[in-house]
This record gives C-alpha cells, sequence and structure tokens, in this order.
C-alpha cells in the first residue's frame, strides 16, 4: 500500500484527512503549543509505513541485484537506506518535537512559508506521479491474471497470440484502457479515506501470500515465461557482466530511493499516534521489516532464473503461483491508485471549491466529475505518453525522494545553522532553534544528505531522460503483436 496524505487532521485521529496548503496565519497558534489527540498505535503506524511501498516495490529487488550484484547490491541497499532511516527519525523528532502535524507544516516551522510550499508542493508532487506508476502496474497485473486466466500462455496455446482475445489482452494499452474504465467511478467513490491501519495489516499479509507465490514459482522447474530450458544471465557478487550501461546502474539505484520513502506519510502518521514520540520507533521498524521482504525476494529470484529478470518480476511468473502474485500486485496497486486519487482531489478541491460540502447526492455530481477529471487524465495521459515503467518510477525517484528524504530538512537545518546568531534574537524562532538543538551534532550526516540527494537527483533525472529521449524507439518497429501497434503494445505501459 502506497497511500499518501498531503495535511492530515489530527482533531480526527486520521492521517488521510486532508487540508489546504496555505500557510498559517499569523495569529495561528504557534506549532509547539497544539493539542494533539490521536489513536493510532505504534504497530498500527508501523503496519501502514511497512506497506507504504512495499507492494510494489519488492517484484523490482531482482533487477536492482541483478544489475549491482549478489553482495554490492543487498550491502548498497541496506547501507543506504539505514542512512535515510536516520535521517527519516531526526526529522520526526523534530517534527513531533514542534508538533506538526503534517510534513508541509514542519516545511513552515523550520523555512517559513517557502519551506512550506517545498516540502508540502513535493509530497503532493509525489502523489500525483505515483498515479500513473500504480496504473501501469495495475494493468500488466490485470494483463497477466487474464492471460493465465484464458490460458493464453499455455505451451500448448503459443498460436493463440496470433488472434482473438489472447492477442487483444497481450497488447499492454489495452489492460490500460480496461483499468481507466474502472479507475474513474473508483475515483468517485473513493472521495475520503478512513483509517488506514486494518487495510495495512491485510496488506502485510498478502506481501507475505505474494512473496510465497514467488518463491514457488522460481523454484519449481519451470523457468522465466515458462521456458525451463532458457539460459540464466550469470549473477555476480559485484556488478553484472551485461547489464554494465550506466543506465541500468543508475535505475538499478532508484529502486532503493523509490523502496523506502516514510517522510512522504510519518508525520501525518505521528498526528494520528496515541504516543506520537514513538513514531521513530514505527519507522525503525518498518524499516526492517521492508529488509525482510527485499533481501530474499532479490536474491531468492536471482539465484534460480540468473541476473537478467525485468521489473517488475511478476511479468515473468508463469502459472498458478504467477497468477496470485499478479493478482495482489493488481489489487494493492489500485487501491494505492484510489488512495492517492482521494488524497489529490481532497487538495483539488480544498483549493478550488473549499466551501464544497463534500456530501454524495445526484446535485453534486457534476462537480464530482469535474473535480475527479484533472488527476484521471494527468494519471492516463502520463501512463500512455512516457514509454515503461522505469521513466515513469524515474520522476518520482529523482524530482521527489531525494528532496523528501535526503536532501530537503537538512539542506533547511544547515541553512538555519548559518543563522543562528540572528534567530537567537528572533523572538518568533523559537521552534527553528529547537529544531537546531536537537539537530545538535548531526552536521557531516546533514551534509552528507545534501550531497547524495543531489548526486541522486542529477544521475537519476539524467537517467530518465535518456530513457524517454534516447533509449526508446519511437520509429515503428514490427509489434511483437500481429496487427498491432509496437509502441503502444509493447513499449507504453511496460
Amino acid at each position: 500500500m502506497r497511500a499518501f496524505s498531503g495535511s492530515g487532521s489530527s482533531r480526527k485521529g486520521k492521517a488521510d484527512e486532508a487540508t489546504p496548503l496555505a500557510a498559517p496565519p499569523a495569529e495561528e497558534v504557534p506549532p509547539v503549543q497544539r493539542h494533539r489527540i490521536g489513536t493510532t498505535s505504534v504497530m498500527g503506524a508501523t503496519a501502514i509505513l511497512a506497506t507504504f511501498s512495499t507492494t510494489s516495490s519488492n517484484v523490482m529487488y531482482p533487477r536492482a541485484y541483478g544489475v549491482l550484484g549478489s553482495l554490492f547490491g543487498p550491502l548498497f541497499g541496506v547501507v543506504l537506506q539505514g542512512f535515510m532511516c536516520l535521517l527519516a527519525v531526526l526529522t520526526v523528532r523534530i517534527a513531533v518535537r514542534l508538533q506538526c502535524r503534517t510534513f508541509g507544516e514542519l516545511g513552515y516551522a523550520l523555512g517559513g512559508s517557502r519551506g512550506k510550499w517545498l516540502l508540502g508542493g513535493v509530497q503532493q508532487l509525489n502523489n500525483a506521479l505515483f498515479m500513473p506508476v500504480a496504473l501501469v502496474f495495475a494493468a500488466n497485473a490485470l494483463r497477466q491474471v487474464v492471460l493465465f486466466v484464458r490460458g493464453c500462455n499455455a505451451p500448448d496455446n503459443v498460436g493463440l497470440l496470433d488472434f482473438g482475445s489472447c492477442a487483444w489482452w497481450s497488447c499492454n494499452i489495452n489492460s490500460l484502457w480496461v483499468i481507466a474504465l474502472f479507475a474513474w467511478p473508483v475515483l468517485l467513490l473513493a472521495r475520503d479515506v478512513g483509517d488506514l491501519s486494518w487495510n495495512s495489516y491485510v496488506s502485510l499479509i498478502l506481501i507475505v501470500v505474494q512473496t510465497a507465490a514467488i518463491f514457488s514459482n522460481v523454484t519449481s522447474d519451470v523457468g522465466p515465461h515458462g521456458n525451463a530450458s532458457a539460459v540464466p544471465q550469470p549473477l555476480a557478487l559485484i556488478g553484472s557482466t551485461t547489464l554494465t550501461a550506466w543506465n541500468a546502474v543508475v535505475s538499478a539505484y532508484g529502486i532503493f530511493l523509490y523502496s523506502f520513502c516514510p517522510l512522504f506519510i510519518a508525520v501525518e502518521i505521528s498526528a494520528t499516534m496515541r504516543n506520537p514520540e514513538q513514531i521513530s520507533l514505527a519507522i525503525a521498524l518498518s524499516f526492517a521489516i521492508n529488509l525482510c521482504v527485499y533481501l530474499p525476494t532479490g536474491l531468492v529470484v536471482d539465484h534460480h532464473w540468473g541476473a537478467g529478470m525485468p521489473t517488475p518480476i511478476t511479468e515473468v511468473l508463469v502459472g498458478a503461483y504467477g497468477a496470485i502474485a499478479n493478482a495482489i500486485l493488481f489489487y494493492c496497486t489500485f487501491l494505492d491508485f484510489a488512495i492517492v486519487g482521494a488524497v489529490l482531489n481532497r487538495e483539488l478541491q480544498a483549493y478550488w471549491m473549499p466551501t464544497f460540502d463534500r456530501m454524495c447526492s445526484v446535485g453534486n455530481l457534476p462537480t464530482w466529475l469535474l473535480l475527479t477529471l484533472p488527476s484521471l487524465v494527468f494519471a492516463l495521459g502520463l501512463s500512455i505518453l512516457t514509454p515503461r515503467l522505469d521513466s515513469l518510477a524515474g520522476f518520482l525517484e529523482s524530482l521527489c525522494v531525494p528532496v523528501t528524504m535526503l536532501a530537503g530538512v537538512p539542506a533547511m537545518l544547515l541553512v538555519l545553522r548559518s543563522r543562528r546568531e540572528s534567530l537567537g534574537l528572533d523572538k518568533s524562532a523559537s521552534s527553528q532553534l529547537v529544531a537546531l538543538e536537537m539537530a545538535k551534532g548531526w552536521e557531516p550526516a546533514l551534509v552528507m544528505g545534501v550531497v547524495i540527494g543531489l548526486v541522486f537527483f542529477t544521475t537519476i533525472a539524467a537517467e530518465t531522460c535518456y530513457s524517454i529521449f534516447v533509449e526508446t524507439d519511437y520509429a515503428g518497429r514490427p509489434s511483437s503483436i500481429p496487427g498491432y501497434s509496437s509502441f503502444f503494445c509493447d513499449v507504453v505501459a511496460r
């Protein structure tokens, strides 16, 4: 589950009730004086954070380890995500001390209106950019399930791909149209998102089932795509003997960013907890749970099938186990799409129509259609026009995650540190002085966060642009499916 909440309401104890991203008025009560009431337990918060992106990330790890090596890949991933976890813990401790209810409020406390729009804006940009990623994941998973149910991938039915429904479903964009057909009604129904803890527990169970299905598939006699005679690419300890292109390596690093970014929701979750100070423990526990999923999935698949696996791995799974893994991926990513869409549409309504009553009635139907259409058109348009899932995920990995998890808050704290003397004379800077005191001794880590964040921002953005404008063949080579467009069947939503 990847549930993003831009502006949670602590008064109702729910992490997803969004409010407008407007700068607080001058007369507002300072954050450190707010009273907060919450109901979420530390285990509930852990479950939400652990499932935040795991259901769409674990299927990407065979590719990451295949490119970076079975030793270096896991080692680098643990070190990088461990460092990100430390910065996240510092960030949420500051947010809890200042009693910030949202990531945007933390930005306001540290950097005023500019800080609020930076952190809150990146959070909502992440929401918007994740919607097409979830749409493509769901479309891919649905296509694989339908092809299995109809027997299209059975060894004695290979010829079916030349005609009929098997060929129609094998074309990428067709499953995307089906998903979009159901997405708009779902967005209309998902006007608000309730407490997410129960869904997170369900998602954790589904992740275990999905992982078991993947293991059962790769340890059986069948190979990828059901080809038992396929020769696996050699798996090296460090790097890869075949996947050596710079963009492939950078894309593999990006998976580590995509799969661990709790700060997009951690501050909002802390505002709903009975003991907000335990959000640090929840982040650490969720990190441990993620490692228990990511490491085995990547290593077991690569050990049996070699280093050349695609992302997501569910594309090459076959049989009943493959159908189970894809069905779970479809459920979780489509649910994420609805949750993120509900949050974005609420933000849009708060900005455009702040007095709208949000009631579900026939009279309000035209307004709901208008409010839900922009997010759907944006997600569908970006899904169709952007080639490959790697490119879509690259937007998130370059534009949002480095700022949120690495560079954003550390940069603000370093700027405040350079202005410490002037802040001491400013009576309104009490929150900033508290933050600086809590970050004392963290200066080397803050500098590292800014540097690493800028490096990933630059390199992953370059890789994404290279993938879209250089690597992708738009000339229209013959399609793998007779009678269908190569671009829309073989490149889009892949």
